[in-house]
């Protein structure tokens, strides 16, 4: 038993325990020294109990060093052989000394130790105390409300924190008062703020508990937010007690979940993501889904997630809909689906994230690259059928994928996948059944899922711009953290321009006021978008082809960087492509190296050493999270012990007949006392129900032979006198069966049969043997395997296995009829209280529900209880990945994986939120990226060029799925930018596009470019008339390849042009493949080794090869000829650049 310390000061008598004499100890005795207090040492182990039955609160200096409260000192009963122990009752100061060296220790230290057993019953020692300070108070509501406190991602922990607290009303009444008097003064808005924080999360750990609200002064913190001056601390506050109220609101008698629905307060957050089989078997996409609207306002921010999740969503399954109703058709294709045969299912198993399935197959149709292909790639959503997509609907997503190679048809691959869903009264999989599996070619699930996570989330309720977003409010204002700067809205642009300070006198300007006229090279449009992009908190810049978009978008994380250094957060860049956020990060990197990229799909050599992974497993990183690092290896002992202890559990799940145990919490209570009323074995009952006896019945009186029950243990192996009758049935026969029951026992005892609560207890029958257990594992033998669903009858009569077996034909077909014609449903009959009137079909029938029941509740019970540990681990790796985010002053990320870690950026806590190319990205992306932290969002891109793909071309056309946020609000007419002048392209080329940017200008350097060298002309088209071939979703023309592969083979026979001046571009995968191989092909046999390295080497000092140098003899070529060649890529990877 821990030892207890007593916080009254109360003598503790130690003679009952002067017996015991425990071992002397050295890390007592080196504890002695502890410089907070001296503690002492006592013979006897004394128990010192305080007033809450709480630990002890003395501690040796190894414990205090983890942050519990030291305890007085004590000179007396001094014994170096002896452990320590507290001494007198520490005093009120003592946790407040305690509160504030917590306070001066890192958040996740806290989070960690406060989370422990030992910080929680030093937490409810404190908060159990009557009379706090009101420092003591004041301090922990800092401790508690710190940023990274509040936004850690260690939920679990965190819960047990502000729950232990909330389950204190000594400290709520307590808090309560402190709270009331503190806003009888003029607090900041800081100090309002904090106790709102904490009042907000010690409410979210009681949805349900009506009564913490009496405690939460929300009315006295309305009025003190009243009274503070006009400004935005006071807008957040506002909306923050709003908040609270409107939770407060909730009818006290709503279960959390209710509570939680209600307050979401739209039907499409209970939406599934995964489709269930309705969505899969609708012929087309719905016609009933809402529209974006273009041009025109939402009404309400529930409206406007709603349009966006449900165009995503119909976006993400109808691919998959369509390709099910292909194969269903029977209209295979590989164009349109992608078929998996021959799928056999074992598993499962523990994954990395949790339990995963083994799918083996075989593919259907034409030989596959795996390597070339995007097939079955991680997160790519499949549905498997076991009848051709009839009725059975399993759907899951790819979890692992290990293929290489090429599939040839007939073999075997394999590939894991986590279920997600399955088709109602079927069981998740079953191992012995042959499956088809489908995939879907156009939709990629992985891509969707967590931005339609995200617009369910009810923190998207709080997001920001709303007024511009729906609104189309068309006047943007400045940026809100402006107003809290010390220098207001003086900037530094001497970093960023040097010569500033020479021309105007000063390198500061007032942004928010005229700007003055200095030298650069900037033109007058870009130098009003750096201005639009600086002062307005929703910025939208339009750029044309070639007018510098991109190096505008440096320029503002430049002068952000240099005058923003007390920002919240880093500035957080999220582009379309990982192309195009490792083309903007090295950008960024050239005048700030402190840049971190999340994902591991970087190809930049510069930030190699930048990526999220590679800092998260250096040395530093290891050296400064210690703390986090231990509760991680806990966090994995967690799980590795659940993962081991795994395979001897999932056997579990092939257990063929029902335990007592389990069967009590499937079963009703008279269910229950039914079956087991006469006291025998539950084996030997189970075995005989099953087989159809009648309620047997034990007693030293002989039986009547006309009644057909069992008297001895032979005779529960025989057939049942008079089950071979060809007529008819006794009169006691065709009684129900309790009534007979209960006269047959009074017949020969001469009372009447005891009550099932009067048997509860008692033992198997004596007489009763092996031989009946035998026949209980007979039947584990047995296939019980039967439709759950089918129809249970209610019978009056009674009949043995024997008698269903064997009595006539007329008497068979009747039961028969009755039993198939039987109107009474499942559920009806699941709650049928008389379970031996059933016949023996039934009794296996409602056996069979019940092993069924069992085994998923089982099934859910193993998973959730993996998933549980494998959460604890990613919550931990994501806090230490957020522990590095924070130290870093700009953050790129993809879209994709801005969903996919909503939660860290979130925590990440980023007011300057860049979106780069953002009219090629999906409205839903950029929402699911903003949260209420954002204080200033740039977009940056051009609506007339590229608009963002959808799937389902109908959603585009119909839906204006396809109008990117950046095009809507430029629409609606919302404030932006347009630059003018562009830098990139010739004249000639230029005057293509002047339809579109009627303002279009050239620079006056574009009309230097000399003229290419070798042709006729700058601008050529080649018209030709062959057609082109499908491959897959991609499309490929040979005919089109041979003319630009034998153009760029002259080109390179010039002698003045190297790969690097040349780049090839095509709109499909497809074609991009070939050109590449038609190209290799062609410049192996048309340049003699060593030219296209003297080509590479001489360009680079601007002089032409000499054509006597072309076929001259070179050096054995030491690289792959493709690094020599020119670039080929597709239209959206080589923009901007």
């Amino acid at each position: 038993m821990r030892n207890k310390a007593k916080v009254t000061g109360a003598p503790v008598d130690t003679k009952k325990h002067e017996s015991r004499k425990p071992k002397s100890s050295k890390k007592s005795q080196n504890a002695s020294s502890s410089k907070a207090v001296k503690l002492e040492r006592a013979k006897p182990k004394t128990v010192c109990n305080n007033q809450n039955g709480r630990a002890n609160c003395g501690l040796d200096k190894t414990r205090h060093s983890s942050g519990r409260p030291p305890a007085n000192p004590s000179p007396k009963n001094r014994n170096d052989g002896e452990p320590l122990v507290a001494g007198p009752s520490p005093k009120i100061t003592d946790f407040g000394v305690w509160l504030k060296e917590q306070l001066e220790r890192d958040p996740t230290h806290n989070i960690i130790f406060l989370s422990s057993s030992e910080g929680l019953d030093t937490l409810t020692d404190m908060a159990n105390t009557e009379k706090l300070p009101s420092h003591w108070i004041t301090t922990l509501a800092k401790l508690l409300t710190r940023e990274e406190f509040r936004l850690s991602l260690m939920r679990e922990h965190t819960d047990k924190i502000f729950g232990r607290l909330s389950r204190s009303w000594t400290f709520l009444l307590q808090l309560h008062t402190h709270i009331k008097t503190q806003l009888k003064g003029t607090p900041e808005p800081k100090e309002i703020m904090v106790y709102l924080w904490l009042m907000e999360d010690l409410q979210r750990r009681s949805v349900g508990t009506a009564n913490i609200w009496r405690l939460l002064p929300l009315e006295d913190m309305h009025h003190a937010v009243e009274q503070l001056d006009d400004t935005d601390a006071k807008k957040e506050l506002v909306a923050m007690v709003n908040r609270l109220t409107e939770r407060r609101n909730l009818p006290a008698a709503f279960s959390k979940q209710e509570a939680e629905a209600e307050y979401l307060g739209a039907e499409f957050r209970n939406i599934s993501i995964i489709p269930d089989k309705e969505d899969l078997l609708q012929p087309h996409v719905s016609a009933h889904l809402p529209v974006n609207l273009v041009g025109k306002p939402y009404k309400s921010v529930t409206c406007f997630l709603e349009t966006h999740f449900r165009l995503l969503r119909e976006d993400c399954i109808d691919p998959l809909r369509q390709a099910i109703r292909t194969y269903r058709n029977r209209q295979f294709s590989a164009k349109e689906l992608h078929i998996y045969q021959n799928v056999q299912i074992s598993g499962p198993r523990c994954g990395e994230q949790g339990l995963e399935y083994t799918a083996s197959f075989q593919c259907f149709g034409e030989d596959i690259d795996w390597e070339a292909s995007k097939r079955l790639r991680f997160g790519a959503l499949v549905c498997l059928s076991c009848d051709g997509f009839r009725t059975s609907f399993v759907l899951g997503a790819v979890a692992q994928n290990n293929l290489k190679g090429k599939a040839v048809r007939g073999t075997r691959h394999r590939v894991s996948i986590r279920l997600s869903s399955v088709s109602r009264g079927e069981e998740p999989i079953a191992h012995d059944r042959t499956y088809v599996m489908v995939e879907s070619t156009s939709a990629y699930f992985e891509a969707y899922y967590h931005v339609l996570t995200n617009l369910q989330s009810e923190d998207m309720e709080n997001l920001p711009f709303t007024k511009y977003l729906l609104e189309l409010e068309q006047h943007v204002d400045p940026p809100r953290y402006l107003l809290r700067r010390e220098r207001g809205d003086e900037y530094d642009f001497g970093s960023v321009f040097p010569s500033i300070k020479d021309s105007i006198g000063r390198s500061t300007i007032n942004i928010l006021q005229g700007w003055p006229e200095w030298p650069t090279s900037l033109d007058q449009a870009q130098l009003q978008a750096l201005k639009h992009g600086l002062t307005k908190e929703l910025s939208i810049i339009q750029g044309p082809p070639g007018t510098g978009k991109t190096f505008l978008g440096l320029l503002l994380v430049r002068l952000l960087l240099a005058n923003l250094s007390c920002r919240n957060g880093p500035i957080l860049v999220i582009c379309m492509t990982n192309h195009a956020l490792d083309q903007f990060l090295e950008g960024i990197h050239k005048f700030e190296p402190n840049v971190i990229r999340i994902g591991a799909r970087s190809k930049s050599v510069v930030l190699k050493n930048r990526t999220l992974r590679k800092l998260v497993g250096s040395r530093k990183c290891r050296s400064e999270f210690r703390d986090l690092l231990t509760a991680k290896r806990n966090a994995r002992r967690r799980k590795e012990f659940v993962k081991i202890q795994f395979p001897a559990r999932i056997r579990k799940l092939k257990q063929t007949l029902v335990t007592k145990h389990e069967l009590s919490n499937i079963a009703t209570q008279e269910q229950m006392q039914n079956l087991f009323s006469v006291g025998l074995e539950f084996e030997v009952t189970l075995a005989r129900w099953l087989r159809g006896d009648m309620l047997p019945l034990k007693d030293s009186h002989p039986a009547d032979e006309s009644m057909p029950f069992v008297d001895s243990k032979e005779d529960a192996l025989k057939e049942p006198e008079g089950s071979r009758k060809e007529s008819g049935r006794s009169s006691m026969q065709s009684w129900p069966l309790e009534a007979r029951g209960e006269k047959i026992w009074q017949r020969k005892t001469g009372q009447v049969q005891p009550s099932s609560d009067n048997l509860k207890g008692v033992g198997p029958v004596e007489g009763e043997n092996e031989m009946e257990v035998g026949m209980f594992h007979q039947f584990q033998a047995m296939s019980l395997a039967q439709n759950p669903e089918a129809n249970l009858e209610l019978v009056r009569g009674k009949r043995s296995k024997a008698d269903e077996d064997h009595v006539d034909d007329h008497s068979d077909d009747d039961d028969d009829d009755e039993y198939q014609n039987s109107k009474l449903g499942v559920q009806f009959s699941l709650d049928f209280p008389y379970v031996w009137r059933l016949k023996a079909k039934q009794r296996r029938i409602l056996h069979d529900y019940w092993l069924g029941e069992i085994k998923r509740k089982y099934r859910q019970q193993l998973k959730e209880e993996y998933e549980k540990a494998c959460r604890g681990v990613t919550r931990i790796n994501d806090e230490i990945k957020l522990s590095v985010l924070r130290k870093a002053n700009v953050v790129g990320v993809t879209t994709t994986a801005a969903a996919r870690c909503r939660n860290m950026l979130q925590a990440l806590n980023s007011e300057i939120l860049i979106v780069e190319e953002a009219a090629e990205v999906l409205e839903g992306h950029v929402l699911a990226s903003l949260n209420s932290c954002v204080k200033h969002l740039v977009l940056i891109g051009d609506h007339m060029q590229l608009r963002p793909s959808t799937a389902v071309h109908q959603l585009g056309t119909n839906h204006k799925l396809d109008v990117s946020m950046f095009e809507r609000l430029v629409e609606g007419g919302v404030e932006h930018v347009t630059l003018e002048e562009q830098r990139r392209m010739r004249p000639s080329f230029a005057r293509l596009v002047k339809s579109l940017y009627p303002k279009l200008k050239d620079h006056e350097s574009v009309s230097k470019y000399e003229n290419i060298r070798g042709v006729n002309s700058n601008l050529l088209f080649f018209d030709h008339t062959a057609e082109e071939n499908s491959e897959d979703t991609s499309r490929v023309n040979t005919t089109e390849a041979k003319l630009v592969v034998e153009l760029v083979i002259y080109l390179l026979k010039q002698g003045c042009y190297s790969a690097q001046n040349i780049a090839v571009l095509a709109m499909y995968s497809s074609q991009i493949t070939e050109i590449r191989r038609m190209m290799k092909e062609r410049a192996s046999v048309s340049f003699p080794e060593g030219y296209l390295e003297r080509l590479q080497t001489m360009n680079k000092k601007e002089t032409p090869v000499p054509k006597s140098t072309m076929f001259q003899k070179g050096r054995t070529r030491s690289t792959d000829i493709t690094e020599l060649l020119p670039r080929v890529s597709s239209v959206d990877d080589f923009q901007g650049e």
